[in-house]
């Protein structure tokens, strides 16, 4: 007879646990190693007879005198990279901005300006003035080839003559406190910049642009990726004006952007290049990667480790707090009714999800998300969220995201830490940094949006 049976299956279970954490966290590194922009366009993009093919799409380049390349993002340098050592001599030069200065430059005609992420500064601004003159440059008989990715938004500022970078910089926080969704934020953006919404091609065109991008943006909007410089916007500046009054901001909004948004109500300033405009017939947009991209490798590699897996969905979105409600019931279904899957089950979701900032803590979406997540996961169920990009929210040092199970909550009792205070404070950063569970990885190099997964066994 075994007296202390559930002493045994208590031990087991932790053993289990700390083998579950260990292949979130290793699929999570498989996913990083997988979507390195590097590695992704070079088995995309080939040369041969003076043809380019990326993918399906070809482009005869004896037709161009000139090549220039241009972008931004944190996926962009390592696309830039792809991208000469295919073209070798045949590119002219390049300007591109990205946030974090490699440590050996591997670029030879490419000039790179490291800007600042997610609020965007004066280093930015000189490099897309940068940008912005090469594209005007380009003439008939040229080829700009254009490289974006997330975070491409806050890394290619040039604000219109009348806003200051400092006034588009408290806006663009005023925004980010609100939880306005992305789109919002973009819409907001185009209609204060010299390049964003579609205007980098009037600049440019006629010369003929070919656009890549990585994209971090849910449904993978052409116009929404680094705020769609190359793409049409569907966006007005009545849109604006409606956007900040509805989450309470126009009142506080600089006077300078008020006015400028009036104007264009007016039809005192031009609009943001539409579908119907002629520069869009000089360019081709082509998507490498997106969202689906990284949940799809996920979902290969937990069923090579021998889960049963259920690829949700590519495009959550939504408050992250609640969110994580949806992600967890459905594990608590697959704990007590092994359905939709038996286990060892893995539930997995890519997007962007949101956080309405209410106190002065530290954190990001993907800390929150998790936090949140942790009160009602029950015993046998483990859940990770990171973003791709290896930076998750506003904290004293580079995080990704966060992971969390009934350990981690046996440990935050220890310490006697209250997860409704931290989430009140918005203080996910310090809860998880003091029970050992923050995920670091610093900057990845890459933007597929954020990676969720709950493990049920």
């Amino acid at each position: 007879m075994i007296r202390n049976k559930k002493s045994l299956i208590a031990n087991a279970r932790d053993h289990q646990q700390k083998n579950i954490r260990g292949d979130l966290l290793d699929i999570f590194e498989q996913v990083i190693t997988k979507i390195e922009p590097l590695a992704l366009l070079k088995n995309m993009i080939a040369l041969e007879d003076n043809i380019l093919s990326v993918g399906e799409y070809h482009c005869h380049l004896q037709e161009y005198e000139n090549i220039f390349l241009v972008g931004a993002g944190k996926a962009t340098y390592q696309m830039a990279q792809a991208l000469e050592s295919v073209l070798g001599d045949r590119l002219q030069e390049g300007y591109i901005n990205i946030p974090f200065k490699p440590q050996k430059n591997q670029l030879k005609k490419i000039s790179c300006t490291v800007a600042r992420h997610p609020l965007p500064d004066t280093k930015g601004m000189r490099g897309t003035e940068k940008i912005k003159t090469l594209v005007e440059k380009a003439g008939k008989k040229d080829l700009v080839i254009g490289l974006w990715s997330g975070g491409g938004s806050a890394l290619f500022p040039l604000p219109t003559e009348d806003i200051l970078l400092s006034e588009k910089r408290k806006l663009t926080q005023q925004l980010l406190k609100s939880s306005a969704p992305i789109q919002e934020i973009n819409a907001l953006r185009k209609h204060l910049s010299q390049v964003k919404g579609g205007q980098l091609a009037k600049l440019g065109a006629p010369a003929h642009m070919l656009n890549l991008f990585i994209s971090d943006t849910i449904d993978d909007p052409l116009d929404g990726i680094a705020s769609g410089p190359t793409a049409p916007d569907s966006t007005t500046f009545q849109d604006c004006i409606d956007i900040l009054q509805r989450h309470k901001i126009w009142s506080s909004c600089p006077s300078s952007i008020q006015k400028r948004l009036q104007k264009g109500v007016r039809g005192e300033i031009e609009e943001t290049p539409k579908e119907s405009h002629t520069c869009f017939e000089f360019g081709e947009n082509i998507i490498l990667a997106n969202h689906n991209t990284a949940v799809q490798i996920a979902a290969q590699i937990a069923r090579e480790k021998g889960y049963h897996v259920l690829p949700l969905t590519s495009s959550l979105q939504g408050e992250a707090r609640e969110v994580v409600k949806v992600l967890v019931s459905i594990g608590k279904q697959v704990n007590r009714y092994v359905t939709p899957l038996p286990r060892p089950a893995l539930i997995i979701a890519g997007g962007e999800t949101t956080v309405h900032v209410r106190g002065k803590g530290k954190g990001g979406r993907n800390q929150e998300l998790v936090l949140s997540g942790l009160r009602d996961l029950q015993p046998g169920m483990t859940v990770v969220s990171v973003g791709t990009d290896g930076v998750d929210g506003i904290t004293p040092e580079p995080v990704a995201g966060a992971i969390a199970d009934s350990a981690t909550m046996a440990k935050a009792q220890k310490k006697k830490l209250d997860i409704e205070k931290y989430l009140e404070n918005n203080d996910a950063y310090h809860f998880f940094d003091q029970v050992n569970e923050l995920i670091k990885t610093g900057p990845t190099g890459t933007n597929l949006g954020d990676l969720i997964m709950v493990a049920v066994y």
